[in-house]
């Protein structure tokens, strides 16, 4: 079976099993405070984050939360590590933190975004990440133009910035490729797209 998930602005979290005729609501989630701005699903883990900062991870065979955390800012993506091992955040103030579900601790925060930390961005939006060696952020640069960025994770750098266009829009989307070739797509609100891969 196949299973989506939804945030909304009612507070609650939503799992939905699909088939090419049906959705059905499967199990609703109301702990979170404030309007939910994103979600994540990996395994049996269901991650959401809030306007408020809240980030709230549940095991859905229990239904209980395995993390309640509050950021600070807006979270304003989120990811789940495939088999859920850990997680990530992203919130309004550049900050970009893991989370180890295995030693239940923060194993790393970024600073992305200039001047308040080493990035090049003066936003942040969208991201993704292998969850050991790279992350993907996307966002606006100087003067708001769409940029994107690529840090190492080991050494939590970045490593190179790329400004995308001139207009002040910034990237809204990434979407990773996959296959043997890094690759991935980013969107901004003025509707251009841009393709990216490293072989």
């Amino acid at each position: 079976k196949s299973i989506l998930v939804s945030g909304s602005r009612d507070q609650s979290v939503r799992t939905w099993a699909y088939t090419n005729s049906s959705l059905k609501n499967e199990e609703t989630f109301d702990d979170m405070q404030q309007p939910v701005t994103c979600v994540a699903a990996a395994g049996n883990l269901i991650l959401a984050g809030a306007t408020d900062g809240q980030l709230i991870a549940w095991d859905v065979r229990s239904g209980n939360p395995v993390l309640d955390r509050e950021l600070g800012s807006s979270v304003v993506a989120c990811a789940l590590q495939p088999g859920g091992r850990s997680a990530v955040a992203l919130d309004e103030t550049g900050n970009l933190r893991l989370w180890d579900f295995r030693r239940q601790c923060e194993s790393f925060r970024l600073s992305v975004l200039a001047g308040a930390g080493s990035g090049s961005l003066s936003a942040a939006h969208c991201f993704f990440t292998d969850f050991a060696e790279y992350i993907v952020i996307g966002g606006s640069g100087h003067g708001g133009c769409s940029s994107v960025a690529l840090w190492d994770i080991p050494s939590q750098r970045e490593l190179r910035m790329w400004a995308l266009d001139d207009e002040p829009s910034g990237v809204q989307f990434l979407v990773e490729g996959r296959g043997s070739v890094f690759s991935f797509l980013s969107v901004s609100t003025a509707g251009a797209a841009h393709t990216f891969s490293h072989g």
